[in-house]
């Protein structure tokens, strides 16, 4: 490669990488080979590159005050030369490099966690503002508000804001998101992502649940007007693509399943027309391994977006209901303690039958459904031969 030194020779690709750097605000150079789609050794010469022309910056990734990071590496953000240049070729960027100055690391390292997420999603038609963005989007006034973006569905037609939790207890943290959520008057639907798998059950109790604050007010639990999903990162990688934000593809997804799709409860006729329950279920079904009857229907709630909303709805379909209805509910959930375990906690009742499905059945759907998709290489080594088709996916 041609050893440059001036900004102006970067070419039209160079500039549109640039521009999806500073749209991430801090990228690690294994999410830098993801967006850029280059292999490992041309990673590092062109983060070499831009740093020489002075597009970027580059610096090593510290232990935050909360968030404890053992492994070491570097990240890059755009420099303001580099915003600059970009802006005169056309990009919108709006100068924000005297605060990327002043971001605190636990901040950083929470941005740099999401951005995994975001470039995983991405191929499948998942948009993604970063929180700057966003809150100039859904205009607030919380001074130092903890929203990290906005992701925006494959059909356009919903946005969830996003908050990344890093630490298992993040109790302070999360009694700043229920205050603040309230007061984004514009944005009703919110993603919630945990680190690990063990920061699911105690992010739903503390949504959940009155939190006392050292004044001795209390903070009701978080209710919003859409969606309230609490997923961990690594699985809400796999399980986006094909959820319910993307019907078509969801409703393939329950069918290979083995359940035989009636009614979508998302047709309003339909469901006035039959009188079905207006509680948040997602399908009536026949499925017969459950069947105490031939043609027994049922209703079918699809958990596995942990989506607080549907939760609360769903449990409160009574036992005198169901008797009115007649239609028994199958949960549609995993074995991992972030989902079964907790959707125990809110929906009990011999009306409810939990049908857990194994890991690796999304992971598989999600590849079969989507055979033309190729997510970038994340690791700076040569890529492996041997499918992951199996790999388990709740670490």
């Amino acid at each position: 490669m041609t050893r440059r030194t001036n900004i102006e020779q970067l070419s039209e690709k160079d500039r549109e990488i640039l521009y999806q750097i500073n749209n991430l605000r801090y990228v690690t150079m294994e999410q830098f080979r993801m967006l850029s789609g280059y292999g490992k050794s041309y990673t590092f010469a062109k983060a070499q590159e831009y740093e020489r022309v002075g597009a970027v910056v580059k610096k090593e990734i510290r232990r935050g005050r909360v968030y404890k990071r053992n492994k070491k590496g570097i990240y890059m953000q755009l420099t303001q030369k580099g915003m600059n240049y970009i802006f005169d070729y056309g990009y919108p960027v709006t100068s924000t490099a005297q605060r990327n100055q002043n971001t605190k690391i636990d901040r950083i390292l929470s941005i740099i966690r999401l951005n995994d997420l975001v470039l995983s999603v991405k191929p499948y038609d998942w948009e993604f503002l970063d929180g700057r963005d966003a809150k100039r989007r859904h205009v607030t006034n919380i001074k130092s508000s903890l929203l990290h973006g906005l992701f925006i569905n494959p059909n356009q037609n919903v946005e969830y804001g996003v908050f990344m939790l890093m630490a298992e207890d993040s109790e302070r943290t999360i009694i700043s998101i229920k205050q603040q959520v309230p007061k984004f008057l514009t944005l009703t639907n919110f993603i919630i992502t945990t680190a690990n798998t063990n920061g699911v059950l105690p992010t739903v109790k503390y949504f959940d649940s009155k939190t006392v604050r050292i004044r001795d007010r209390n903070i009701p639990k978080l209710q919003v007007g859409g969606k309230l999903r609490v997923l961990p990162e690594k699985f809400a990688r796999y399980y986006l693509p094909i959820s319910k934000d993307n019907p078509t593809i969801n409703k393939i997804f329950i069918e290979s399943l083995g359940f035989q799709v009636l009614v979508d409860m998302e047709n309003t006729e339909t469901v006035d027309e039959h009188d079905l329950s207006k509680r948040k279920f997602d399908y009536v079904v026949r499925f017969f391994e459950y069947q105490e009857e031939k043609g027994e229907d049922f209703y079918l709630a699809n958990l596995l977006d942990n989506d607080l909303t549907q939760i609360r709805n769903i449990k409160d379909y009574s036992a005198e209901e169901y008797q009115r209805d007649g239609r028994k509910v199958i949960i549609l959930t995993t074995q991992q303690h972030f989902h079964k375990n907790i959707h125990e906690l809110f929906v009990y009742g011999n009306h409810f039958i939990f049908h857990p499905i194994k890991s690796k059945d999304i992971v598989n759907a999600k590849r079969w459904l989507y055979p033309d998709v190729k997510v970038p290489e994340r690791k700076l080594k040569e890529r492996s031969a041997s499918p992951l088709t199996t790999k388990k996916i709740d670490g």
